[in-house]
């Protein structure tokens, strides 16, 4: 992971969303030490929707992108983020506050951060932002009843 944070630059990125909500990042290369600051500040404030992503899958899709660019086999743990520091601001959509709803911060605003993160490292285009994920039921029927009361 560190031989990989030498070669990457600094940069930033926005992205919007469908709803309009944003993702911002900012990602800070020391390549001296190897080490990079990944910072969400600035992103939208937690959603009434159910868009909101824990904490847990912010990290997630960080450790997914740079590990994604270590070009060896190294095995996927939490010892490639010793060298990232992540700033994620408490009750933006990233970080949302007890009982927000999650169910589709996972499987579709997961794929924004990724997308976020490779523009902000300028190291690849961002792709369709989305899981592609199919519900069964009337979750998403129920949902929008209840938004409408």
């Amino acid at each position: 992971m560190r031989q990989v944070l030498g070669t990457l630059s600094s940069g930033s990125f926005e992205m919007s969303m469908d709803e309009g909500a944003k993702i911002v990042v900012c990602i800070k290369i020391n390549q001296q030490q190897r080490t990079a600051t990944i910072d969400f500040t600035g992103t939208s404030a937690q959603l009434d929707s159910n868009f909101n992503a824990p904490a847990a899958v912010c990290k997630a899709a960080v450790l997914y992108v740079f590990r994604t660019l270590v070009k060896d086999d190294i095995p996927l743990n939490a010892g490639c983020l010793q060298p990232l520091k992540i700033i994620i601001p408490q009750n933006p959509m990233l970080n949302p506050l007890y009982p927000a709803e999650v169910v589709a911060g996972n499987v579709e605003t997961s794929q924004y951060i990724v997308d976020t993160l490779y523009g902000a490292l300028g190291v690849l285009a961002s792709s369709q932002g989305t899981m592609n994920n199919f519900t069964f039921g009337n979750v998403l029927r129920n949902h929008l009843r209840w938004c409408r009361r």
